[in-house]
This record gives C-alpha cells, structure tokens and sequence, in this order.
C-alpha cells in the first residue's frame, strides 16, 4: 500500500491531539465524580513508585540513534535496514522486559505494609502495558518512522488513544475503579500493537543483531 505524503502524519499528529484532548476531558469529568479520593491517591503512589523504578532502565538514547541511522540509510535508495529494525526490536524488549519484572518484584516487596493488597494487580496490568507499549510498539513506530510512513504511525497513535480513552470510560462508569485506567491503557496499545502488526507485516528476529 502507498503511504501517504509526510503531511499528511502531520494532520493525523494534530488530530490524535484533539481526540486526546477531548477525551481527557471526559475522564477528569467521570473521574472526580465516580472515583473515592483516597483510591485514587494509592493509585497515585503506585504510579509514582513504577515511575522511579523506570528511571533505572533507561535506552540512553541508543534506540534513536539507531532509528536515525536506519532513516538516513532507508533514504538514500531504499536500502535495507533490517538490522536496525531488529536492533530496535532487542533493546526495546529487553530494557522493557527486565522493567517489567522488576515491577513485579520490588512493588508488592516494597509496598505490601502501606497499599492494600487489591491495589497490587495494578502492578501486573501495568506490567503488560510496559511490555507491549515499551518493548514491542516502540520498535514497530520506529519502523515506520524509519521508512517514512509517518500516516500510518500517526493513525497507530490514535487507535491505541482512541481505545484507551473509550475503554477507560466505560470501565469508570462500570467499575467506579482505578483498575479502569490501567485496564484502559493497556487495551490501547494492544490495539495499537494488532494495527501495527496488520499494517507492517514484515518480522525479524529481534536477535539478527550484527553490529
């Protein structure tokens, strides 16, 4: 299939920003009317906690170097960058996997004495998101961004927000819970992760890394 001009991600990048603005806007509605104040600080701590254990897992800038490496080559002829896509796929779940383990590990150890056990499945679910939008999503944006297909990596962004925000609604109406905001964000990037997969059709071992 042809992709689109460049422009063209450019209006898809504005839109996927109004349809996140729009559904933000809802969720703060639903949120501070349906969600109790102390649930929604021991998600908060949780959320703080995985973010600074994030912070010890950190690409130091390799995954873009190599994303532009693989852009520079793709442009000058189509050249094949494979192994680029490849080295992107192995950084990305590799740094994305051990963070995710990590979570899993240190969170419960940690915060068993100061959040409630039926906080804890947060942690899991936030653990798939970090594999899928981390480990496996990331790679497959960059592809696309590597060959200049930015309309397609434009639309993924809004499937992935345009499920997230809808399913997280639904779920705040239903379960008056803040598993609905993990369980959203998580159906968003395995959205994204099936649109990515349709569209890209095109697979390498993530350990076809020569250089």
């Amino acid at each position: 299939m042809k992709e689109s001009p460049p422009v063209s991600g450019v209006v898809f990048g504005y839109l996927y920003t109004v349809i996140t603005y729009a559904f933000a806007l809802a969720y703060v509605i639903l949120l501070t009317r349906l969600i109790p104040l102390a649930q929604y600080g021991y998600y908060n701590t949780l959320m703080a906690m995985m973010g600074m254990i994030g912070l010890f897992f950190p690409t130091l800038g390799v995954d873009a170097a190599i994303a532009r490496e693989g852009a520079m080559l793709h442009s000058r002829g189509g050249l094949n960058i494979d192994e680029h896509y490849a080295a992107l796929l192995a950084i990305s779940l590799a740094v994305s996997t051990l963070y995710a383990v990590s979570l899993i590990i240190a969170i419960p150890l940690y915060l068993v004495s100061k959040i409630p056990s039926e906080y804890m499945g947060l942690v899991f679910i936030y653990a798939i998101y970090v594999i899928t939008a981390g480990g496996v999503n990331g790679a497959l944006s960059a592809y696309l961004w590597m060959t200049g297909r930015l309309a397609s990596q434009g639309i993924g962004g809004i499937v992935g927000n345009t499920v997230f925000r809808s399913v997280e609604i639904a779920l705040l109406v239903l379960l008056r819970n803040v598993y609905a905001i993990l369980i959203g964000m998580a159906m968003g990037q395995v959205a994204t992760l099936f649109y990515y997969l349709a569209i890209v059709r095109h697979f390498v071992n993530p350990g076809r890394v020569s250089r």
